[in-house]
């Protein structure tokens, strides 16, 4: 067949696939997205002539589509697909945030963690192509990472397949308009609004089988009286009780979440009222990822026995002076922010403390609120980070004098793309601008005693 032969063929069946759009949008959007790495007839001949379209239970026209489109995915990248539902319509996701739930959840199967991020970066980058995932947008300083929503009909269409495993239970809603599922097969639970009254007291105990609990918008009421109910969810591998905030805001975690021995994932971030982790937190050895960002009132975490810990997430309060135990966890591989306190004592994070973290990718924010001591064992801490993207170094507080040398002794590995420096007071900047040939963004602010800019043309990426 000669080649003007094969263009008429694919055009003529692209034409008959188009008809089953039914004139929509999305139908249109989501089989492109699925013809396009499709590059014989064969294939796009089976595509038009699936029995898919003959089904009569679909509940949409545009669900045929879009499960000929599921039905194209991995059964490993399904079943990541069918876990974004665990999360209400028009939710904003981020990449890196829901890799790491693939992980806890054992869905990415690879040994290594750092194969897993690269597995589900795969994954994900595959789902985006699909058109699965729309208004994909870069997250700001958080170099490499990306943020996207689901549209509220692949949503729907996602609940239907997922056969009741995934239920929000938005307890604004009077209760005959919530759904009703058998409690015995629901695996990943989301909890809207929620409340400490007989309500939830009630129906947490019947899901017995829980791997995901998540509690969110839930401003107004306290957690702590049915903290004793989760802790029953022996099976639980990821808790999510973010922004429980108000008049009953969470202030303790209890010892009892030790008993949570499954957890992989555990966020407990905006929780404002918070200001002491328990010490057995140490007992959740298979924990992997810990978010704590914006718990403004906690000062110190302790990680020693978190041995299996990959990411840990703190930014946006300055008051976390100590994170006991980091300079142990070799396999670390996102922090996005350490703060280094004024010297007062041996109490406080140390430069030296991220010299061996060599795993380290993505960002990372360096905040320096004093005068850190840049002996022999602090030198170099930053050159063999060669996974690491971003590099965010803030200088607050200190003696001016003092603003060369610690910015020499945090020379990172040539291969960084993004580099931040703000408040810089040194006279000029360090020798090692020069060398980072990888480097794409370079932000210099407030650095008013430099009179003179970094060799800028010997950056070729820049």
């Amino acid at each position: 067949m000669d080649e003007s032969s094969v263009s008429t063929e694919f055009k003529n069946i692209g034409s008959e696939i188009v008809k089953r759009c039914n004139g929509l949008p999305l139908a249109a959007k989501t089989l492109g997205s699925l013809m396009r790495n499709k590059k014989k007839i064969h294939e796009w001949q089976a595509v038009l002539k699936s029995k898919t379209w003959e089904l009569k239970e679909i509940q949409q026209d545009v669900f045929r589509p879009l499960l000929l489109s599921y039905h194209d995915l991995s059964p490993a990248t399904k079943r990541c697909l069918l876990y974004c539902v665990t999360f209400p319509k028009d939710y904003v996701y981020n990449r890196n945030c829901l890799i790491e739930l693939w992980m806890s959840q054992d869905y990415l199967n690879v040994k290594e963690s750092k194969e897993k991020i690269v597995v589900g970066q795969n994954y994900f980058d595959d789902l985006v192509m699909r058109s699965f995932f729309q208004d994909i947008e870069d997250v700001q300083f958080e170099y490499g990472n990306i943020k996207c929503k689901i549209h509220d009909i692949v949503h729907d269409f996602l609940q239907y397949l997922t056969e009741n495993e995934c239920l929000i239970l938005d307890f604004e809603l009077d209760a005959s308009k919530r759904r009703d599922v058998s409690k015995d097969k629901v695996y990943h639970l989301t909890l809207v609004h929620a409340t400490e009254g007989d309500s939830l007291q009630t129906c947490l105990p019947n899901y017995k089988k829980l791997r995901t609990l998540i509690a969110i918008q839930s401003s107004e009421y306290s957690i702590g009286p049915i903290f004793e109910l989760i802790v029953q969810l022996k099976c639980l591998r990821t808790l999510d009780l973010r922004g429980w905030r108000g008049k009953g805001c969470l202030k303790e975690i209890p010892e009892t979440i030790g008993e949570l021995i499954h957890l992989r994932y555990l966020d407990l971030s905006e929780n404002l009222g918070l200001e002491e982790l328990p010490s057995a937190l140490g007992s959740l050895y298979n924990l992997q990822t810990l978010r704590l960002v914006r718990c403004v009132n906690l000062k110190k975490v302790d990680v020693r026995r978190l041995i299996n810990l990959r990411h840990l997430y703190v930014e946006g309060y300055w008051e976390l002076k100590l994170i006991e135990g980091i300079e142990k966890l070799t396999d670390l591989q996102r922090l996005d922010q350490f703060v280094v306190p004024i010297i007062g004592g041996d109490e406080g994070n140390k430069l030296e403390h991220l010299k061996d973290l060599n795993q380290l990718q993505g960002s990372l924010a360096i905040r320096i609120l004093g005068n850190p001591n840049m002996a022999e064992n602090a030198a170099g801490i930053m050159v063999n980070k060669a996974h690491l993207l971003e590099l965010r170094l803030e200088f607050y507080s200190v003696d001016e004098g003092k603003h060369g040398e610690i910015m020499n002794g945090l020379e990172p590995h040539l291969d960084l793309e993004s580099l931040y420096i703000w408040f810089y007071k040194g006279g000029a900047f360090s020798y090692w601008l020069s060398y980072l040939h990888s480097l794409r963004m370079l932000i210099l602010e407030t650095c008013t005693e430099c009179g003179v800019l970094p060799p800028l043309g010997k950056l070729a990426s820049l």
